[in-house]
């Protein structure tokens, strides 16, 4: 360490012996003098200021910029590129490839071996020089005497450094967070830098009826790399376009090459994105907000089906309409994504209208003209466009006015696992009716649910409806008791929660090996409205029985080997239900079985009971019988060696035993 250079002038004819002195002011040593002579050295005190800015500039170094039309080398905690932009110039106390590691508050160097002092001032009062970067104060400190601690919200050398996305600041020496990051997606503890992730959407290769082929260009240079993030893993997620939350797929190892990836289990006729997400050692992963992501279909086939229109009101200026359910002819049938109604007046073209973008199979057509004839086609839109008119229905609005207003300002709020439904007084109507409906299971997408609309009467303003969880609802609020629909239906999808039901092991179709077995499952009948969420898989325990814990697996199908037991012992399974959001560790299905006995099995009883000359009658017993599978009988003497292999192993009555029983 050079803390500064005294320069010192003497005549040329200055011969013999020389002494030199050099003014210090107290508690100030000198370790080292470069090109000194070697008379006696010594010190003076006398009162000279010692500060940072006395200091002569020994290595005269300049912070560089890096050299434009060349990719940066990302460096941290205040260091620079070197000059030919491939490794960092770390500041005073922090070194590593990046200057990611910081050496702390009493060491220094480049494997932060120096110490500072062995006193309670550690690096305090320091300054610390290098060739590449220059003299700065120790990491923590700033000022001429380089005493003063950093200000609150920064650090490093010279205090230059500000603190990343922390909660309760960083530390004056290290950068470290006190705490946690403000966000998951920053890269802890300096919280700077956030996760790796990739920059470019996935290619669609090609769809089929249930299943889309990614590109997946892994690159480094479509990676976003952070120096203080390393990738491990990915996982590519997908949705439907109208979903709220995203599937999983399985977590794979990441590798910087092009890669084709297949999302299988998918929809016939459904709209998906998809986007990347890296993951790091311990599982966390890039802001989901930074994906790209990519939308494309999957194919499915179109079959006209003729949905009969019903009339369910009509008023002077409405007409409510409802529609048969398109019912799926074959498991490819492309599903409505909505429903297109073209409403013709007669006799008045500038009166017609197209009606679009209808999601459920009803709709109340507004502001028509009192006593007036209507034709109405219905039409459906899939992936594939506009379908022909399907149905049709020709009719009249009433000729009296309605002077009726509807219940205004309706509003709804989540309060933990209920809805909170709030409205506007109506100067007409003295008594409420909160009309509801489920609509769909989400959880079971395929299956129609048939339910009844739920009426609530009320005299007040506001309600709390429990709800089935992870569901579509329809909601909506009237002063009319006779309403069955109406133009403001609110669409409500609640919250889910852990499973409240666990799969049903199925023990007769269990197979069973010395060291394996076949565990099969199903799904009971109540799936869809017990397991609160979006299927993601069925996880299974193995323990002993002494209910100590030997492995975990997890699976989307209804059926798991097992391998690696040991013969001729009993083991407990247990099978849970896992969604988006967990599993209910007090939710399992459980039951035991046994694993075979040895390969070999050893006769027991061997007999002989009859012989002749030329024959020779035997009998034995084997203890575990289900487990046999042949038998080899060997018969040897100094002339006769011989063995035959008997797999026809039906079992008889045996009369040379007249205590075996069948």
């Amino acid at each position: 360490m050079v803390l500064t250079m005294t320069k010192v002038e003497f005549p040329q004819n200055w011969i013999g012996k020389k002494r030199i002195q050099i003014k210090a002011e107290n508690h100030a040593y000198i370790r080292s003098i470069w090109q000194a002579g070697d008379e006696k050295i010594h010190k003076i005190h006398e009162s000279k200021s010692c500060v940072k800015n006395n200091i002569t500039e020994i290595y005269e170094v300049a912070l560089k910029e890096p050299k434009q039309n060349k990719e940066t080398t990302r460096c941290l905690n205040g260091g620079f590129p070197d000059k030919y932009n491939s490794t960092c110039v770390c500041p005073p106390g922090f070194t590593g490839v990046a200057c990611e590691m910081a050496c702390g508050r009493n060491s220094y160097g480049q494997k932060c071996s120096k110490l500072c002092s062995g006193s309670g001032t550690e690096c305090k009062r320091m300054i610390l020089c290098t060739p590449s970067y220059g003299c700065t104060c120790s990491p923590g400190y700033q000022g001429d005497k380089c005493e003063e601690p950093c200000a609150e919200g920064t650090y490093g050398a010279d205090c230059k450094q500000s603190c990343g996305h922390c909660k309760g600041g960083c530390d004056i020496y290290t950068g470290n967070c006190r705490q946690n990051c403000v966000s998951p997606y920053f890269v802890w503890p300096s919280c700077k830098e956030p996760f790796n992730y990739w920059k470019i959407p996935p290619v669609i290769i090609f769809s089929d009826f249930t299943s889309v082929k990614l590109g997946l260009n892994f690159s480094i240079s479509n990676i976003v790399n952070s120096p203080s993030s390393v990738t491990q893993f990915y996982i590519v997620q997908y949705k439907e376009d109208a979903d709220t939350f995203w599937s999983n797929s399985t977590i794979r190892i990441f590798s910087p090459t092009n890669i084709e990836y297949t999302v299988d289990n998918l929809k016939p006729g459904g709209q998906y994105l998809f986007r990347v997400l890296l993951l790091d050692k311990t599982l966390r992963t890039n802001d989901p907000k930074l994906s790209k992501t990519s939308e494309g279909p999957t194919k499915c086939s179109v079959t006209t089906l003729k949905n009969n229109i019903t009339i369910t009101k009509i008023r002077t200026n409405l007409i409510a309409l409802s529609w048969d359910k398109v019912e799926l002819v074959n498991s490819t049938e492309c599903l409505p994504l909505s429903y297109i109604l073209e409403v013709e007046v007669d006799d008045d073209f500038y009166g017609n209208r197209k009606i679009v973008n209808i999601k459920n199979n009803s709709f109340e057509i507004k502001n028509l003209t009192p006593g007036n004839n209507y034709l109405i086609r219905l039409k459906k839109l899939t992936v594939l466009g506009e379908s022909r008119t399907v149905s049709q229905v020709r009719v009249s609005t009433e000729t009296d006015i309605d002077y009726s207003t509807d219940v205004a300002g309706v509003v709804l709020k989540t309060v933990g696992s209920e809805y909170r439904i709030q409205w506007f007084r109506s100067p007409i109507y003295k008594t409420y009716y909160i009309k509801y409906k489920l609509i769909k299971l989400l959880a079971c997408m395929y299956k129609e649910v048939q339910s009844s609309l739920e009426v609530i009467s009320t005299t007040f303003t506001n309600y709390t409806l429990s709800l089935k969880p992870n569901a579509l609802y329809q909601v909506f609020v009237t002063g009319d008791q006779n309403q069955a629909m109406h133009v403001n239906n609110q669409s409500v999808i609640t919250n889910g929660k852990l499973p409240d039901i666990s799969p049903s092991l199925v023990k007769q179709n269990f197979r069973i090996t010395r060291d394996s077995a076949q565990i099969h499952w199903t799904n009971p009948p109540s799936m869809c409205a017990q397991i609160n969420g979006i299927f993601d898989k069925y996880s299974i325990e193995l323990l002993n029985m002494e209910n100590t814990l030997l492995n975990t697996y997890e699976t989307k199908d209804t059926k798991l080997e097992i391998s690696g037991l040991t013969p001729k012992t009993t083991y407990k399974v247990r099978i849970r239900y896992e969604n988006h959001i967990g599993s209910n560790h007090q939710l399992y299905s459980e039951d035991n079985f046994t694993t075979k006995g040895s390969s070999i099995l050893t006769a027991q009883n061997l007999t002989a009971y009859k012989k002749t000359a030329n024959m020779l009658g035997i009998r034995w017993m084997v203890s575990d019988t289900d487990s046999v599978t042949g038998i080899n009988v060997k018969i040897q003497n100094h002339v006769l060696n011989r063995s035959m292999n008997i797999s026809q192993l039906a079992t008889r009555e045996c009369k040379a035993w007249p205590s075996y029983e069948i």
